[in-house]
């Protein structure tokens, strides 16, 4: 299989970020920013500068503060979560399938920091997520064999294995797949409280192959507390 010359990101950019409160009580999460530099906008200038020329942001809560990134980005296109405050991320990426924006796509969440741009490449071969290895974690992880397909996830590791970050990549092919199983199971409700993660890596794990792709660990941040906002922040001015 042949490297493919990737056109499209999806951004998940509609909860609310909690968790950051009070620095979300008025802004979402990835607007948040690192240095004076919003979150999402490592995303933004990864995906320009790797030549990503179709860019849409699923967003939610205060949704209407994303309009003010196309004044930098004027090439963003946004697409309005409605379930974003009763369901899980399975809704956006339920939302996103029929729109048809997961075939040969990025998927990646809107609250990463991307201290190495470079994660973001403009060619793919095949389906992936970004991941580092560890010895254990209590943190979202895969299980592999040993070609580097994923054989399981899970919230957390006893053992070695490698942790997840929220960027992947879907071919064509098996982007397609999986607008039609997220959409299959968010049509009932109780799969509502998903994270998006799980669909195909869990409940669809023989419709394809889906491999981690590896990264180092400083790479990409994920930020959940103003404490680890605020170590992040000392961490980038030290470069």
């Amino acid at each position: 299989m042949g490297e493919n010359r990737v056109t499209r990101a999806v951004i998940l950019a509609a909860g609310r970020g909690a968790r950051l409160a009070p620095l979300t009580d008025r802004v979402p999460k990835p607007l948040v920013p690192v240095n004076d530099t919003p979150i999402i906008a490592t995303i933004l200038d990864a995906l320009n500068a790797a030549g990503i020329s179709s860019i849409t942001i699923v967003r939610g809560y205060r949704g209407e503060a994303f309009d003010a990134l196309r004044v930098k980005y004027p090439h963003l296109d946004y697409i309005d979560n409605p379930d974003w405050e009763t369901a899980n991320n399975i809704s956006s990426i339920a939302l996103a399938g029929r729109n048809g924006l997961l075939a040969d796509s990025y998927v990646i969440e809107g609250d990463l920091y991307l201290a190495n741009p470079a994660v973001v490449t403009p060619t793919q071969e095949r389906s992936n997520y970004i991941a580092f290895p560890v010895a254990e974690t209590d943190d979202w992880c895969f299980d592999t064999d040993a070609d580097g397909r994923i054989t399981h996830i899970d919230t957390a590791s006893d053992h070695p294995c490698h942790q997840m970050l929220g960027l992947s990549y879907w071919t064509a092919e098996d982007g397609a797949r999986l607008a039609d199983c997220a959409n299959a199971l968010y049509r009932e409700e109780r799969y509502r409280q998903l994270y998006w993660d799980e669909i195909m890596l869990k409940y669809y794990p023989h419709e394809c192959d889906v491999y981690i792709r590896e990264c180092a660990r400083e790479d990409v941040w994920e930020i959940d507390t103003v404490e680890e906002l605020r170590e992040l922040e000392a961490r980038m001015r030290e470069k």
